[in-house]
């Protein structure tokens, strides 16, 4: 989780990748997973938001999500919160309580004081990286 929101952005990518993965996802369920990558629409590189969002598509009920990964804040930060959103209201089950590890609180709400904690330490310094 901590190197999902404050990674660099090679392993913010790796990370939000292997979430894709359907190992990751037997192991650790998807439930938290929707909200937590909403949160990576809007990072700073361009490459974790196309990561972000194939990854997305991929979970239940995200299938046809649609999502302009190329632009400034304008653009993609609203639909993190189209996201959170869609997943809160249609997706989420209503009796399923959260760990406070997946930076949730029990109901589905994020622990705002965590997340921007985590995004604070974001590394955003610029990266190559060679393949």
């Amino acid at each position: 989780m901590n190197w999902l929101l404050k990674g660099d952005a090679g392993q913010r990518a790796v990370v939000t990748w292997n979430m894709s993965r359907p190992e990751a996802q037997a192991a650790s369920g998807t439930d938290w997973m929707y909200p937590v990558l909403s949160l990576n629409l809007n990072d700073p590189y361009a490459a974790v938001r196309f990561i972000t969002h194939t990854t997305l598509r991929d979970l239940s009920g995200m299938e046809d999500f649609e999502y302009e990964y190329v632009g400034d804040e304008s653009v993609t930060r609203p639909r993190v919160k189209v996201t959170y959103e869609k997943w809160f209201n249609e997706i989420k089950l209503r009796d399923l309580e959260f760990e406070p590890s997946t930076l949730l609180q029990p109901n589905g709400l994020f622990q705002p004081g965590e997340v921007a904690r985590l995004l604070n330490l974001r590394d955003d310094r610029p990266i190559f990286l060679a393949e």
